[in-house]
């Protein structure tokens, strides 16, 4: 099965920090209606980590799923491997749980209108 990035971007709607919440959409060729949304909002880029790109390759090749990644707004963006935890920690600052719901809120909104999703057939969601 051909697996295909189809889309990549930032929806300016955060509520934090830099107020940008960047996500990648991975599917196959084939039409699909399993749809899986990928919570990323700690410490390093949704899709780039070998972890994130493992689970997006067999929920679309195993599943023929749709795959929607998204990291939350943040001050920090550019996450190097070398840079000491106290460096990250200062990404979300005093971001509360609040905030970080609201960006899932934005989130799910948007891509249930992308892919006209009926609310509800979203199979699954994974935070990590």
């Amino acid at each position: 099965m051909e697996l295909i990035n189809n889309a990549s971007g930032v929806l300016k709607e955060g509520v934090f920090g830099k107020k940008d919440i960047y996500y990648k959409i991975v599917s196959s060729t084939k039409e699909t209606n399993d749809y899986f949304i990928l919570f990323h909002g700690s410490y390093s880029s949704s899709y780039t980590s070998n972890k994130d790109k493992i689970i997006s390759q067999a929920l679309v090749e195993k599943i023929n799923g749709t795959v929607f990644l998204y990291e939350t707004s943040r001050e920090l963006y550019t996450f190097e491997s070398k840079l000491p935890f106290s460096e990250y920690k200062k990404a979300f600052g005093d971001k509360t749980f609040t905030e970080e719901l609201e960006d899932t809120k934005t989130v799910v909104s948007y891509f249930i209108e992308l892919y006209k999703v009926i609310p509800g057939s979203v199979i699954a969601c994974y935070l990590f």
